[in-house]
């Protein structure tokens, strides 16, 4: 019996050093999970739970799913920290649609993005499409089209992705 505790507590023990993994951070901490009901205030995507940390470089921290994304989905969610202060954050949407500009082979993109006051409010969205079709008006797409939130939304949803 009591080595079956010994194992539960060393096991406990290891989650709970795995689940503090990059929370040494303040920053990472601050607007990563913790930053999660300010998102749902402002409209943007939550970060997920069991999302890692892939990057944290010169004010850069982002997150992306564990494993390899192979098909429709939410790729990854980047935030940009200025005077340790969020400054911005972009959440990139891949959907299944597959074009080619340049001799290479794309897949269709949107992103979600927003710049951030000193209050941690929303200043400015910044929400892009690409592909070579805009899928609200069907017109040709030469590179990065401008859209809504709502359209980005929109986007994002009919792709069958959740957020």
């Amino acid at each position: 019996m009591k080595r079956y505790q010994l194992l539960l507590l060393i096991g406990l023990l290891a989650a709970g050093l795995f689940a503090s993994c990059n929370s040494g951070d303040p920053m990472v901490q601050k607007y990563g999970l913790d930053f999660n009901q300010k998102r749902a205030e402002l409209g943007l995507p939550a970060l997920q739970a069991n999302w890692k940390l892939v990057k944290k470089d010169n004010g850069i921290l982002r997150w992306a799913p564990a494993g390899d994304l192979t098909a429709t989905g939410f790729i990854h969610k980047q935030v940009s920290i200025k005077d340790n202060k969020i400054y911005s954050e972009e959440n990139r949407f891949e959907g299944k649609n597959k074009y080619q500009r340049d001799g290479t082979d794309y897949t269709e993109e949107v992103y979600i993005g927003c710049y951030f006051d000193d209050k941690e409010q929303i200043s400015e969205w910044n929400c892009v499409f690409k592909g070579t079709r805009n899928p609200i008006n069907g017109s040709a797409s030469e590179g990065d089209t401008k859209i809504t939130v709502k359209q980005a939304d929109s986007i994002v949803t009919s792709w069958g992705i959740k957020y």
